[in-house]
């Protein structure tokens, strides 16, 4: 049996619980991989807000392949907006030279 939540109810103290889940809970806490399941949740939010909730597959095989395919849709998409977002501040910048040609000169 696996556990995900840290056995911290009650009162503070520094002793092992007695009950046989929660010293299990108390031993076997793994704090390290706990800590990063927000990010995982973050991401998974994201998959299910822009590709949606549902896989249409039938079997594992292809359950699998569009799951690979929706991650790999979801990295293009995050590299696409920071392209895009990259070449926005540049025409911005150049932009901003071409209205204001003397406002960064260093010269007198």
């Amino acid at each position: 049996m696996r556990i995900t939540h840290p056995p911290v109810h009650g009162r503070p103290t520094t002793a092992l619980p007695v009950d046989k889940w929660r010293w299990l809970m108390a031993v076997n806490f793994d704090e390290e991989t706990y800590g990063q399941r927000w990010q995982v949740e973050t991401v998974m939010f994201m998959l299910k807000q822009h590709q949606g909730a549902g896989i249409s597959a039938c079997t594992n095989g292809i359950r699998q392949r569009e799951m690979a395919l929706m991650a790999i849709t979801h990295n293009i998409m995050i590299v696409l907006t920071v392209v895009l977002f990259c070449r926005a501040c540049q025409d911005l910048f150049i932009l901003w030279k071409l209205l204001y040609p003397n406002y960064l000169s260093l010269g007198g």
